[in-house]
C-alpha cells in the first residue's frame, strides 16, 4: 500500500510541476507580452509540490539512499624492503698437501775387510800355498818367476819359499818393504800383489800378480792372508 501511494504521489508532483510552467497569450504590436485582464503579466502559478503533498496529507518521498557507496580503491601494495642478500660463504682454506714421504738413505756399504776371515784352527802351510796358490796361477813357468823375473825364484817349493819369507823385495812398495812378514800381512808385499783389487780400499799400489790380472781370487787371497797371519809355516 505504501508502494503505491508513493508512485501516485511521485507522478501528482510531475504534474504539478509542468503545470506551473507560465504561459502567454499572446503578443500586442508593440512587443510586450499580452496577459489576461487583472493580471501582473505572468502566467498564475500552480500550486506547487509541497502544496499538494500537504493537501494530500502525505510526506514527498525521501531520496533513496540505498544506493551502494562507490567502491573504494584498494590501497596499493607497499613494496617490502628487499631481502638483503646473505653474506657469500668464504671458501674454506685449501688443503695443504703432505710433504711426501722422504726414502730413507740407502744402506752403504759396508767396507770390504781387507783382511780375509781365516780359519785360525786350521791355518794352512806354505805347501798349500804354493800348491793352491803360486803353482795354478803361474808363477812358477818359465815366462815368469820359474826364470828368476825379477830376482824372485819360485821354481819350486823350497826356492820359493826360501825367496819369499823374511827376504827384502827389489823395491819397496805399498810403504813395505819385506816380501812377507810373518805374523802380518798388511806388512807383507805379496799381500798386496795378490790380493784381488777388490780389497783395496785405499787404491791400488802394486800392480797385480799374475801379471796383467785383478789379482788372485778371494778364496785364493784367504789363503794366503791365513797363512802369513798364522806365522808363515812352511
Amino acid at each position: 500500500m505504501r508502494t503505491m501511494t508513493g508512485v501516485l504521489l511521485t507522478t501528482l508532483l510531475a504534474c504539478a510541476a509542468k503545470d506551473a510552467t507560465p504561459t502567454t497569450a499572446g503578443t500586442d504590436g508593440g512587443g510586450t507580452t499580452a496577459t489576461d485582464s487583472g493580471g501582473s503579466g505572468v502566467g498564475d502559478a500552480k500550486p506547487g509540490a509541497d502544496a499538494l503533498s500537504a493537501d494530500l496529507g502525505v510526506s514527498p518521498p525521501e531520496p533513496d539512499t540505498s544506493a551502494a557507496a562507490p567502491d573504494v580503491p584498494a590501497t596499493p601494495d607497499v613494496p617490502g624492503i628487499p631481502d638483503v642478500p646473505a653474506a657469500p660463504d668464504v671458501p674454506a682454506a685449501p688443503d695443504v698437501p703432505t710433504p711426501p714421504d722422504v726414502p730413507p738413505a740407502p744402506d752403504v756399504p759396508a767396507v770390504p775387510d781387507a783382511s780375509p776371515p781365516t780359519d785360525a784352527g786350521s791355518a794352512p802351510s806354505f805347501a798349500q800355498v804354493f800348491e793352491k796358490v803360486i803353482a795354478p796361477s803361474g808363477c812358477t813357468s818359465g815366462y815368469c818367476h820359474g826364470s828368476g823375473a825379477g830376482g824372485l825364484e819360485m821354481q819350486d817349493l823350497e826356492t820359493a819359499y826360501a825367496a819369499l819369507v823374511g827376504v827384502k823385495a827389489a823395491s819397496p812398495m805399498c810403504g813395505n818393504t819385506d816380501r812377507v812378514v810373518a805374523g802380518a800381512p798388511d806388512e807383507s808385499i805379496l799381500w798386496f800383489r795378490l790380493r784381488p783389487i777388490a780389497l783395496d780400499v785405499g787404491g791400488i799400489c802394486a800392480p797385480k800378480m799374475p801379471q796383467g790380472s785383478e789379482g788372485v781370487s778371494e778364496a785364493q787371497a784367504a789363503i794366503v792372508h791365513a797363512w802369513i797371519l798364522a806365522g808363515a809355516p812352511k
